[in-house]
């Protein structure tokens, strides 16, 4: 996260944007961000850090929506340059110099990593949502045909299955 600096305007993905909960996002920080050095520019570039599951839907939904709302609002374009990685390798280029003006990461592991690290200094969880801008969905995945007949959440507590959960570290 790039520290801010006087001089410069500080903006907030999270506020310009009114998204809809059942996107398949968790944000885990709209960090606020600043514009290009000189004064009055035309033109403001955002460093967006994300982990890879929401590519698409920022593409094709967030950050065009911003774009238009923030031009709107200030008469100014706005940019991102973009960079998608796992979660944990994502806090971690944070961390190791990627400066990032928005990070989203799928664990909150991952970015109180960050904030432990010193670059972010505010208390994220204050933020509209508390940093949470959606639900995320579950896949529930089984075998072909489904052999042991799982259909919904109450179909895991059969006896006899075995469940296999990502380990976040």
């Amino acid at each position: 996260m790039r520290p801010q600096s006087s001089g410069r305007e500080a903006i907030c993905l999270a506020s310009f944007l009114s998204i809809p909960l059942n996107l398949i996002l968790i944000l885990g920080l709209a960090a606020c961000a600043r514009s290009g050095d000189q004064k009055g520019a035309q033109k403001t570039t955002l460093a967006l850090g994300s982990y890879s599951t929401p590519r698409e839907v920022f593409a094709k939904s967030i950050i065009p929506a911003f774009q238009k709302q923030w031009k709107q609002q200030t008469g100014r374009d706005v940019e991102f340059q973009e960079s998608y990685q796992g979660s944990g390798a994502q806090a971690r280029a944070i961390i190791g110099g990627f400066e990032a003006d928005i990070a989203d990461l799928s664990l909150e592991a991952d970015i109180e990593k960050i904030v432990q690290a010193g670059l972010i200094t505010h208390d994220w969880r204050t933020a509209p949502h508390k940093g949470i801008v959606s639900t995320s969905i579950v896949v529930i995945a089984v075998r072909q045909g489904t052999p042991k007949q799982i259909k919904d959440w109450s179909d895991l507590a059969k006896p006899g299955l075995n469940i296999l959960t990502p380990d976040p570290k």
